[in-house]
């Protein structure tokens, strides 16, 4: 399957990498291969995203949820012996909070973030007390972009260098991957640029919006 990627500085969608998709009896997508290697996805009964395997070793992230509402309340992301956890609390339906603990090599540091949130639901900065340590700048077509690269965001203090910041409208979660994003309960992929003949479990978006 062709990525397609929109620039702002081109006049058209553009393929930037082919990509080999798995999808389980039920839609949902359970694997993925790039030129990164295989990554794998695994999930609970209720079809929500519990486990995305990385190519390297024993990488992966794991998602937690909430018994009523079925909120992300963590991801724990674990890359070779390091772990980050992320601990949310949400308001209204939007994630206002976020304990962050990181065991980097032995060495456990505890943060607290406030997380600030666009009409959309879309975390669009991370702060401490009153100093921005992470913002999102999103393109017209939905992706995270640093002004150098895609699909990062703008890290304002430097020790919070690769704090993850995935997830976009409120349950949607970004695929760095993949490129794709997506709901993390159900994994509904929603392409970047909109797409006709979508399998099963994937939605149709454009500059307009998404629709089953």
């Amino acid at each position: 399957m062709d990525q397609i990627d929109w620039r702002s500085n081109q006049g058209g969608p553009v393929v930037i990498e082919v990509s080999k998709m798995k999808y389980s009896a039920l839609g949902s997508l359970s694997g993925i291969t790039t030129p990164a290697g295989q990554f794998d996805y695994g999930y609970d009964h209720n079809v929500r995203r519990v486990v995305k395997r990385a190519p390297i070793g024993n990488d992966k992230t794991r998602f937690r949820y909430g018994i009523s509402d079925g909120n992300v309340l963590s991801e724990i992301h674990s890359e070779g012996g390091d772990e980050t956890s992320l601990d949310y609390i949400y308001l209204a339906g939007l994630k206002v909070y976020a304990l962050v603990i990181r065991d980097i090599s032995g060495t456990v540091d505890h943060r607290e973030l406030r997380l600030h949130n666009d009409r959309m639901g879309t975390v669009r900065m991370a702060s401490e007390g009153d100093n921005a340590v992470a913002r999102v700048v999103i393109t017209p077509w939905g992706q995270a972009y640093d002004g150098t690269d895609f699909y990062k965001p703008v890290y304002d203090d430097a020790s919070f260098d690769g704090l993850p910041m995935q997830h976009r409208r409120a349950g949607q979660y970004e695929d760095v991957e993949s490129r794709l994003i997506g709901k993390v309960c159900s994994d509904e992929i929603a392409f970047a640029a909109e797409q006709p003949n979508l399998p099963r479990g994937v939605n149709k978006c454009s500059e307009n919006g998404c629709e089953d």
